[in-house]
């Protein structure tokens, strides 16, 4: 292990720099990669939280020769968790929150994506590109002239990065609202840099069927002159006039995050995103907590295991004692030798074709 260590960190090459069409970057040529042999073990959270803190440390995050981090920004999760249910046809409703899984057809198309030719369109930006090469052959009547991009980078999600370029070059105006430089930043007439999730609140609840949310809070302030990347939306809503009435970005975001009266935004009123946040958390729990509650206790979950005695009544433990900031060492169940057992065999799945991710594949691209 010292040895593997050892050779890691005179790979990571720390100090080095590589010049890229004559922009110095940092060189970081290692990476830790896992996925669900590793996750899915006993203890595999800490595993992955030490994984991440070891490419933190060497800075190979996000630079040339490292992965590249890419976020689902958890938001357009929270709200009311939808509950199972009984749909017309006597089957569970789909009840995928933040995502609208059918959108009735049309000819000529609303959307660039194109969601009314999908049967389920959950999510087809990826034919953006495409249609704003000849929007008038696709029947729509506008052409789009401005484009924010909001934790987003075109080129890792859409296949032909000529298309990307060519769109983006077609453009009047490009905002990229961002914590780094990337390929998309490059054709960005304006980058708005906001907080990391480091120095920022936010609500989180992924999950579709239970009820519970979390909450991040900031770890230090911030260190840059940045804002908090919903305060920038809203920023750019307020100057672009549409943060108001029916067809404004606050009503939008009543629906988007399910808030319920009394709590629900005045479609009149500029709001902070932590005054959102804490409306968000009222209705939540339907006014009997508030984001201080939150900040002071965190999760709910611990107390209400142990509450209902859920170990001690069925047998099941759940081990809340990993959720720490900082990883440590605990053995898995894996490390120990069964004296039943003189064979193991253990199955995987590549990462490169996982959830046939081929658009952000290199070689893939190379072929």
């Amino acid at each position: 292990m010292r040895i593997q260590a050892g050779e890691f960190g005179e790979a990571a090459s720390i100090g080095q720099t590589i010049n890229i069409d004559g922009v110095d970057y940092p060189f970081r040529p290692v990476a830790l990669l896992s996925y669900r042999d590793l996750q899915a073990h006993t203890n595999g959270t800490l595993a992955i939280m030490a994984q991440e803190t070891i490419m933190m440390l060497v800075g190979a995050l996000g630079v040339p020769g490292s992965p590249l981090p890419r976020s689902m920004d958890a938001r357009r999760f929270d709200g009311e968790p939808q509950l199972l249910s009984v749909d017309t046809d006597g089957m569970v409703a789909s009840n995928t929150m933040g995502w609208h899984l059918f959108t009735p057809f049309s000819d000529p198309p609303k959307s660039l994506e194109l969601k009314e030719y999908g049967p389920l369109a959950l999510d087809m930006g990826h034919l953006v590109p495409m249609t704003m090469a000849d929007p008038q052959k696709f029947g729509f009547d506008y052409v789009p002239e401005v484009m924010v991009m909001y934790h987003a980078n075109p080129f890792t999600n859409a296949g032909n990065r000529t298309l990307v370029e060519e769109g983006l070059r077609k453009l009047d105006l490009v905002v990229s609202i961002n914590i780094y430089l990337d390929e998309a930043t490059d054709f960005a007439d304006v980058v708005l840099p906001e907080h990391s999730y480091l120095e920022c609140y936010n609500l989180i609840n992924f999950s579709h069927d239970t009820r519970g949310l979390q909450i991040s809070q900031p770890v230090v302030k911030p260190l840059h002159d940045t804002m908090d990347g919903m305060d920038i939306l809203i920023e750019l809503a307020h100057r672009a006039d549409f943060l108001f009435g029916e067809d404004g970005f606050n009503t939008a975001l009543n629906r988007l995050l399910e808030l319920e009266d009394p709590y629900r935004l005045d479609l009149g009123r500029k709001y902070k995103f932590e005054e959102i946040l804490d409306m968000q958390v009222r209705t939540h729990s339907h006014g009997e907590k508030t984001p201080d509650w939150y900040k002071r206790h965190g999760n709910d979950l611990k107390r209400n295991l142990d509450k209902h005695g859920i170990e001690e009544r069925l047998g099941v433990r759940i081990n809340t004692d990993i959720y720490r900031g900082i990883p440590y060492w605990e053995a898995s169940p894996v490390h120990e030798r069964d004296a039943d057992y003189d064979f193991f065999l253990i199955s995987y799945k590549s990462y490169m074709t996982t959830y046939a991710d081929t658009a952000t594949n290199p070689i893939m691209h190379d072929l």
